[in-house]
């Protein structure tokens, strides 16, 4: 029998998502979002930097994050449950309660790297979060974010997980390429490099065990991840904001 369904915004979700967010191994978005997420980090330089993780949740990037030794490494969400697990895994993190569109604690070109992972989606606005991780980076500065494809948002696939004896699924805009293209062009970034991932048969295993095993083998092949990794031009070279995208 199908579980009943409850459709919430981002932090109520995540209110409730916090309890069992680190411990769902069968979470196929998860998996394959490190994969990419990890292969971006590799072309940005953290060490020595100032990094902001804007939507930071528990903080499942962050040891692979503070292994790449940044001078300073910020935290920023919205769900003060969340933060309270990325706490309790690092009691002495520098970590910030978001309650509005601006980064309030962190001043014009504060930071040097902003790195983000699955929240753009959930931003009232793309362009207007985009300009408020602008305006905290420094000429120069380097983002490096990941979200939810269009092409699985498109196949009817949610930002979802189990509560109880309910699915809970969390309003999520599409973030598109040329959305993000007009984005940047607006705001003087430079898009480096795009890429994302298909969901693979070889993803799983997971799919013997998960209860939605049957959607996802209907949907392998289908582009689940997308990442890009941004720069803010110098103020004596605007470029213009082009990509090189892989797959």
């Amino acid at each position: 029998m199908p579980r009943p369904v409850r459709r919430l915004g981002s932090q109520e979700a995540y209110r409730l998502w916090s309890e069992t967010y680190d411990v769902e191994p069968d979470n196929v978005i998860l998996i394959l979002e490190e994969e990419l997420f990890v292969e971006l980090l590799a072309r940005a330089q953290l060490t020595g930097k100032v990094v902001l993780d804007v939507g930071c949740g528990t903080g499942r990037h962050w040891r692979r994050l503070l292994t790449s030794r940044p001078s300073h490494l910020h935290g920023v969400d919205s769900s003060p449950e969340m933060l309270e697990k990325l706490r309790a895994r690092h009691p002495d993190a520098s970590l910030h309660l978001r309650t509005g569109l601006r980064l309030t604690d962190f001043e014009d070109g504060s930071v040097d790297v902003v790195v983000s992972t699955l929240m753009l989606g959930y931003a009232p606005s793309l362009e207007d979060e985009l300009r408020e991780w602008t305006r905290v980076l420094r000429d120069g500065g380097e983002i490096v974010f990941t979200d939810v494809h269009p092409d699985a948002m498109k196949a009817g696939l949610k930002r979802a997980f189990t509560h109880g004896d309910e699915t809970v699924e969390i309003e999520h805009g599409i973030v598109t390429a040329e959305a993000l293209q007009a984005a940047c062009g607006a705001l003087d970034l430079q898009i480096l490099h795009r890429q994302d991932r298909a969901l693979r048969v070889t993803v799983g295993a997971v799919h013997g065990r998960h209860e939605q095993a049957a959607a996802y083998r209907r949907h392998a092949g289908t582009r689940m991840v997308q990442g890009f990794h941004l720069r803010k031009c110098q103020r004596s070279a605007r470029a213009p904001s082009t990509a090189a995208e892989t797959r």
